[in-house]
């Protein structure tokens, strides 16, 4: 039971986590505008995050699509995602109006408190794969979980 709520939540957040990863990478300097749009950290400080992001998010999205060091990625999504929040609340609070470039690039709606919520449960997520899964970097655990994986999959038919 607990294996499988873990391989839906990996499986959600790496879809999620994916789309906005590739989004950034193919629209780097709009990313790198709305990071320093947001003015939580200085400028040189705001390139190297927007430059990193998006290569973070696309080795999360894979390593959680084949579930290969899944208690070290969702340590590593909780980290985004709260840096996420944190840049909302503290523009939030500064009154101000920004696109909150949510899921990429893609996301042209404004930063709300909506957005908090929707990246906290993100981080809900992310800190309840943390929990239950076993950290698993021996590759026979990782290939038999692979084979349960592709049973429950071929189970649902």
């Amino acid at each position: 039971m607990v294996y499988n709520v873990a391989f839906i939540i990996r499986i959600l957040l790496g879809f999620i986590f994916l789309p906005a990863a590739c989004s950034k990478l193919v629209n780097q300097s709009q990313f790198d505008e709305a990071v320093l749009d947001y003015a939580v950290i200085p400028a040189g400080a705001s390139r190297v995050y927007s430059t990193v992001l998006p290569w973070v998010e696309l080795a999360a999205s894979l390593a959680l699509l084949t579930g290969l060091a899944l208690r070290l990625t969702a340590f590593v999504v909780s980290l985004v995602v709260t840096s996420f929040v944190i840049a909302i609340v503290i523009n939030l609070k500064r009154g101000r109006t920004l696109k909150c470039h949510c899921y990429g690039i893609l996301g042209n709606s404004t930063i709300s408190w909506g957005a908090v919520i929707r990246n906290g449960i993100l981080l809900a997520l992310a800190i309840i794969l943390f929990i239950i899964t076993p950290n698993i970097f021996v590759l026979n655990i990782w290939l038999n979980n692979w084979r349960y994986e592709l049973s429950l999959l071929s189970s649902v038919d």
